[in-house]
Protein backbone atom coordinates (compact mmCIF):
# COMPACT_ATOMS: atom_id res chain seq x y z
CA UNK A 1 0.00 0.00 0.00
CA UNK A 2 1.77 3.44 -0.67
CA UNK A 3 2.41 6.01 2.00
CA UNK A 4 -0.36 8.49 0.71
CA UNK A 5 -2.72 5.51 1.00
CA UNK A 6 -1.72 4.89 4.86
CA UNK A 7 -1.84 8.83 5.81
CA UNK A 8 -5.41 9.06 3.97
CA UNK A 9 -6.61 6.12 6.52
CA UNK A 10 -5.13 7.57 9.45
CA UNK A 11 -6.73 10.77 8.69
CA UNK A 12 -10.36 9.81 8.09
CA UNK A 13 -10.18 8.33 5.11
CA UNK A 14 -13.35 6.22 4.24
CA UNK A 15 -15.70 5.70 0.87
CA UNK A 16 -15.53 9.28 0.64
CA UNK A 17 -12.41 10.28 -0.40
CA UNK A 18 -12.09 13.48 -2.78
CA UNK A 19 -9.34 14.60 -5.16
CA UNK A 20 -8.64 17.26 -3.13
CA UNK A 21 -7.96 15.60 -0.22
CA UNK A 22 -6.43 12.78 -1.35
CA UNK A 23 -3.69 15.65 -2.89
CA UNK A 24 -3.31 17.12 0.20
CA UNK A 25 -2.37 13.85 2.40
CA UNK A 26 0.16 13.28 -0.54
CA UNK A 27 1.48 17.28 -0.11
CA UNK A 28 1.54 16.41 3.23
CA UNK A 29 3.88 13.54 2.33
CA UNK A 30 5.58 14.77 -0.30
CA UNK A 31 6.87 18.69 1.13
CA UNK A 32 8.72 19.23 -2.10
CA UNK A 33 5.30 19.24 -3.90
CA UNK A 34 3.74 22.98 -3.20
CA UNK A 35 1.28 22.76 -6.01
CA UNK A 36 -1.97 20.40 -6.16
CA UNK A 37 -1.50 18.31 -9.21
CA UNK A 38 -5.08 18.56 -11.80
CA UNK A 39 -6.89 20.73 -9.41
CA UNK A 40 -8.41 23.79 -11.15
CA UNK A 41 -8.40 27.40 -8.89
CA UNK A 42 -11.61 28.82 -9.68
CA UNK A 43 -10.19 32.73 -9.53
CA UNK A 44 -11.87 35.96 -9.51
CA UNK A 45 -10.30 39.34 -9.72
CA UNK A 46 -11.48 42.85 -7.99
CA UNK A 47 -9.82 45.83 -9.51
CA UNK A 48 -9.84 49.24 -8.96
CA UNK A 49 -13.07 50.90 -10.64
CA UNK A 50 -11.69 54.45 -11.18
CA UNK A 51 -8.42 52.85 -13.14
CA UNK A 52 -10.82 50.02 -15.01
CA UNK A 53 -11.57 53.34 -17.31
CA UNK A 54 -7.33 53.06 -18.67
CA UNK A 55 -7.05 49.45 -18.28
CA UNK A 56 -8.44 46.90 -20.10
CA UNK A 57 -6.50 44.39 -17.48
CA UNK A 58 -3.80 43.25 -20.07
CA UNK A 59 -1.07 42.25 -17.52
CA UNK A 60 -3.73 40.59 -14.87
CA UNK A 61 -4.43 38.12 -17.76
CA UNK A 62 -0.84 37.45 -18.99
CA UNK A 63 0.08 37.29 -15.66
CA UNK A 64 -2.71 33.97 -15.42
CA UNK A 65 -1.79 33.10 -18.97
CA UNK A 66 1.88 32.73 -18.16
CA UNK A 67 1.67 31.90 -14.99
CA UNK A 68 3.41 34.86 -13.02
CA UNK A 69 3.05 37.10 -10.30
CA UNK A 70 0.67 35.44 -7.79
CA UNK A 71 -0.30 32.78 -10.06
CA UNK A 72 3.04 30.75 -9.79
CA UNK A 73 1.04 29.17 -6.64
CA UNK A 74 -1.57 27.24 -8.90
CA UNK A 75 -1.43 24.29 -11.10
CA UNK A 76 -4.38 25.58 -13.24
CA UNK A 77 -6.23 28.51 -12.91
CA UNK A 78 -10.18 29.26 -14.02
CA UNK A 79 -10.92 33.10 -13.88
CA UNK A 80 -14.82 33.05 -13.09
CA UNK A 81 -15.05 36.37 -13.32
CA UNK A 82 -13.12 40.07 -13.60
CA UNK A 83 -14.86 43.14 -11.88
CA UNK A 84 -14.22 45.99 -9.92
CA UNK A 85 -14.56 47.21 -6.27
CA UNK A 86 -17.58 49.21 -6.71
CA UNK A 87 -16.03 52.53 -5.58
CA UNK A 88 -14.09 54.82 -3.85
CA UNK A 89 -16.83 55.08 -1.24
CA UNK A 90 -16.50 52.52 0.93
CA UNK A 91 -19.89 53.79 3.19
CA UNK A 92 -21.59 51.79 0.77
CA UNK A 93 -20.21 48.47 1.52
CA UNK A 94 -23.17 47.17 -0.84
CA UNK A 95 -21.73 47.46 -3.48
CA UNK A 96 -18.57 45.32 -2.83
CA UNK A 97 -20.87 42.69 -1.55
CA UNK A 98 -22.29 42.55 -4.59
CA UNK A 99 -19.52 42.29 -6.68
CA UNK A 100 -17.93 39.78 -4.32
CA UNK A 101 -21.10 37.72 -4.50
CA UNK A 102 -21.55 37.17 -8.36
CA UNK A 103 -17.54 35.65 -7.93
CA UNK A 104 -18.74 33.50 -5.15
CA UNK A 105 -22.10 32.53 -7.40
CA UNK A 106 -19.90 31.62 -10.02
CA UNK A 107 -17.76 29.04 -7.99
CA UNK A 108 -14.98 31.73 -6.88
CA UNK A 109 -12.44 29.95 -4.67
CA UNK A 110 -9.46 32.80 -4.07
CA UNK A 111 -10.28 36.44 -5.00
CA UNK A 112 -7.48 38.55 -5.74
CA UNK A 113 -7.27 42.12 -5.04
CA UNK A 114 -5.30 43.42 -8.32
CA UNK A 115 -2.60 45.27 -8.93
CA UNK A 116 -3.95 48.42 -9.49
CA UNK A 117 -5.36 48.66 -6.08
CA UNK A 118 -2.20 47.78 -4.49
CA UNK A 119 -1.07 50.61 -5.86
CA UNK A 120 -3.75 53.31 -5.76
CA UNK A 121 -6.34 52.19 -3.18
CA UNK A 122 -6.16 54.04 -0.08
CA UNK A 123 -8.96 51.36 1.39
CA UNK A 124 -7.12 48.17 0.28
CA UNK A 125 -6.91 47.24 3.84
CA UNK A 126 -10.23 47.82 5.11
CA UNK A 127 -11.48 46.33 1.52
CA UNK A 128 -9.50 43.12 2.68
CA UNK A 129 -10.99 43.30 5.67
CA UNK A 130 -14.83 43.76 5.10
CA UNK A 131 -13.76 40.29 2.67
CA UNK A 132 -12.65 38.54 5.16
CA UNK A 133 -14.95 39.03 7.76
CA UNK A 134 -18.23 38.33 5.34
CA UNK A 135 -16.99 35.67 3.46
CA UNK A 136 -14.33 34.08 5.84
CA UNK A 137 -14.14 30.92 3.66
CA UNK A 138 -12.67 32.84 0.32
CA UNK A 139 -9.11 32.78 0.25
CA UNK A 140 -7.86 36.49 -0.42
CA UNK A 141 -4.66 37.30 -2.21
CA UNK A 142 -3.19 40.81 -2.41
CA UNK A 143 -1.84 41.55 -5.97
CA UNK A 144 -2.22 39.48 -9.27
CA UNK A 145 1.00 40.25 -11.39
CA UNK A 146 4.59 41.66 -9.78
CA UNK A 147 4.46 45.62 -10.29
CA UNK A 148 7.32 46.90 -12.27
CA UNK A 149 8.29 50.63 -12.83
CA UNK A 150 6.65 50.27 -15.93
CA UNK A 151 3.83 49.27 -14.90
CA UNK A 152 3.63 51.96 -11.94
CA UNK A 153 3.63 54.48 -14.31
CA UNK A 154 0.70 53.03 -16.40
CA UNK A 155 -1.27 52.41 -12.99
CA UNK A 156 -0.47 55.40 -11.48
Amino acid sequence: MPTHARLIRIFGGGKFITKRKTARVKKLFNPESYLVEDEMMKVGIIRCLAHSKKCPGTNCFKAIREKEGKFNQYDKVELVGFTTCGGCLLEDNQSLFDEVDLLVMRGAETIHLSSCLVIRCPYLEKIRELINKNYPKLNIVVETHTINPQVKKTHA
